[in-house]
């Protein structure tokens, strides 16, 4: 008996089961077969999250235990000949714990839990071995991953009854080589396309369907989980309101009609406590913060030397020196190439002896000055550093490495030679409180000075900040469809032109069905689908404003429902009018699948295997 394709697609459980075995298949060739362990981005901090969870649940691991799981990781990293991955040199020695290496970084303090909590579970029975382990979190990302596609496949039956568009779209999601990748790492970007892919389905559901308390409820519930789940998310929880306040504009309308005595009060009641939370000041030392947790700097009034606070170091732990630093703004580092700065500090100890440092740097070079406290007495410290000519950011540095309590106060950081001494940093003596907000920023969304938007100041404007602009967009969309290993692999750059070229007709046929009005008709959700893409890509570009934060293609993901429909959507809507259409979304299909094809056999096989046929 023949079997049409078409036919398995039309009905909901077999295109769901096809999608499910084509997605699981294409992230295993990946994740299992062709990257050797330790070769996708953050892979070390993943697993290192995944075993510690695994052995101290949600409460802090030692510090001890902590520094021995990072020497064994480090071990089966220099094993697994991963630096030479990188076509980096291996460093000799090596490593003792991540922060000595620019590749590694800790995601305990930096990521939610939920991404681990299976991998978790299943450690505690494997051995101390890191690679199996690694093996388990690579396949729990390839079911997230065959999940998602089943969502975007669910969301594009809501989205649409156009079978060509519907199946054109989830080609796409399928073929782009990037999410692939990504969903076939031990990486928690698999869960936030899960559950992104989820609400966004669910939402298409609901608005097509009619809403119900337990439709809402459960709408509730997969936005509550994107939060706890990845930062990428963040964008459905504007889009899902934006979308409903477009489909139901009507209804809204009526009901502040009907209460237009009493909502405005109730808004500026709302905007209010909003502002006042916002501007909450906490315990912590504005502008200062732990470089590790990301959490305010402690503050001191048992021993200050000017005013009621000084800035509290707690003595060093297993050798992991206690911090507190402060990052000045991208535009200001940029300001300061080529130039001299000193950093000076008052400290003290109320439990002689203490030692620690002070420490200048720009993420090229650093200079350090030891603080050495024999006995108990204010004593002034001071370094100077000569900033690189390419420095993306400086940091000032005060740190304790002994077993005593620090306490430092007045700290300055000045150009060497201004006679005025004009101050360069925050909240010198220590005499504010951090705000609500910033310590939310800081603690949640790991955005400090230097990688905060700054869109208000007119050097976010100049024309090396456009440069570099165009620079990071550029390298997003190559990271959204091939840019494999760290980012270290990317494709040839005449290759990202057929993408380009995909996407800049697919953007030419919805500007034409925008004119003709062809996307209205489809109807509402279709403009939720452009919200959601629109958010994301602010979410994503805007940070980068006026600091040296550089976006990923991976951040852009959790969107993959929308951006395939509406690259599927505007392809066809340049389809010549005697053309079948089949044959014309047909044609996308086979571009995306020679693309798709040289990124693996063209780049990532020969790469990793060395079997000579880079393109």
């Amino acid at each position: 008996m023949k079997v049409h394709w078409s036919s398995v697609f039309s009905k909901p459980l077999g295109g769901l089961v096809v999608i499910f075995l084509l997605a699981g298949m294409r992230a295993a060739s990946f994740g299992l077969l062709a990257v050797p362990p330790w070769q996708a981005p953050d892979e070390p901090g993943h697993y290192e999250y995944a075993r510690l969870l695994a052995d101290f649940g949600l409460r802090e691991p030692p510090a001890p235990a902590r520094g021995s799981l990072q020497r064994d990781l480090i071990a089966s990293l220099a094993e697994e000949r991963f630096w030479e991955g990188l076509g980096k040199p291996i460093p000799h020695p090596l490593p003792a714990r991540f922060t000595q290496d620019p590749y590694l970084i800790s995601q305990r303090e930096d990521e939610p839990a939920l991404y681990y909590l299976l991998p978790a579970l299943l450690l505690r029975g494997m051995p101390a071995d890191p690679v199996p382990g690694l093996r388990l979190m690579r396949l729990w990302s390839v079911l997230l991953y065959a999940l998602t596609m089943c969502c975007i496949w669910l969301g594009l039956g809501e989205l649409t009854s156009d079978a060509h568009l519907r199946r054109l779209a989830m080609a796409a999601a399928l073929l782009i080589p990037m999410p692939a990748f990504i969903g076939s790492s031990a990486n928690n970007d698999t869960a936030g396309m899960l559950i992104a892919a989820a609400a966004l389905w669910w939402l298409l559901r609901a608005i097509r369907r009619g809403w119900s308390p337990w439709r809402a409820g459960l709408m509730a519930l997969f936005l509550l989980t994107a939060a706890f789940t990845k930062k990428t998310t963040l964008f459905l929880w504007p889009a899902v309101l934006l979308t409903l306040l477009t489909v139901y504009r009507k209804e809204l309308r009526a009901w502040l009609a009907a209460r237009r005595a009493w909502w405005p009060a109730v808004g500026l009641a709302f905007a209010s406590a909003l502002s006042i939370a916002w501007s909450w000041r906490l315990a912590g030392a504005a502008g200062w913060a732990d470089p590790v947790s990301y959490r305010p700097a402690e503050r001191w009034s048992v021993l200050t030397h000017a005013g009621q606070y000084a800035l509290y170091l707690p003595p060093a732990g297993a050798g992991e020196p206690a911090r507190a630093s402060q990052e000045l703004s991208f535009n200001t580092a940029r300001q300061l190439h080529g130039q001299e700065l000193c950093l000076g500090a008052w400290v003290n100890t109320p439990a002689p002896p203490a030692q620690g440092y002070l420490v200048i740097s720009d993420g090229q070079t650093s200079t350090r000055q030891k603080i050495q406290l024999p006995r108990a007495g204010w004593q002034y410290v001071e370094v100077c550093h000569l900033v690189s000519a390419n420095a993306h950011w400086i940091n000032a540095v005060v740190a304790n490495a002994g077993a005593a309590p620090l306490a430092a106060d007045d700290l300055a950081l000045w150009r060497a030679g201004d006679p005025a001494r004009r101050q360069l940093l925050e909240n010198p003596g220590l005499e504010e409180g951090a705000h609500w907000s910033q310590s939310w920023l800081m603690r949640w969304l790991r955005l400090s000075p230097g990688q905060m938007p700054h869109p208000f100041e007119p050097a976010s404007y100049s024309w090396p900040s456009l440069r570099r602009y165009i620079l990071f967009v550029l390298l997003t969309f190559a990271g959204f469809w091939a840019n494999f290993g760290w980012l270290t692999l990317p494709l040839a750059p005449q290759w990202y032109l057929l993408p380009a070229g995909v996407c800049l007709a697919a953007a030419a046929g919805l500007l034409r069905a925008l004119r003709r009005r062809g996307l209205a008709a489809r109807g509402v959700p279709w403009i939720g689908m452009g919200i959601a893409a629109g958010l994301i890509l602010l979410q994503t570009f805007l940070p980068m404003l006026g600091s040296g934060w550089q976006p990923q293609g991976r951040y852009l993901f959790p969107a993959l429902l929308p951006f395939c429909a509406l690259l599927a959507a505007g392809w066809l809507e340049l389809a010549p009018a005697r053309l079948p259409r089949a044959v014309w979304s047909g044609a996308l299909v086979i571009l995306l699948l020679i693309f798709d094809q040289i990124a693996f056999w063209g780049y990532l096989v020969p790469h990793y295997h060395h079997i000579g046929l880079m393109l």
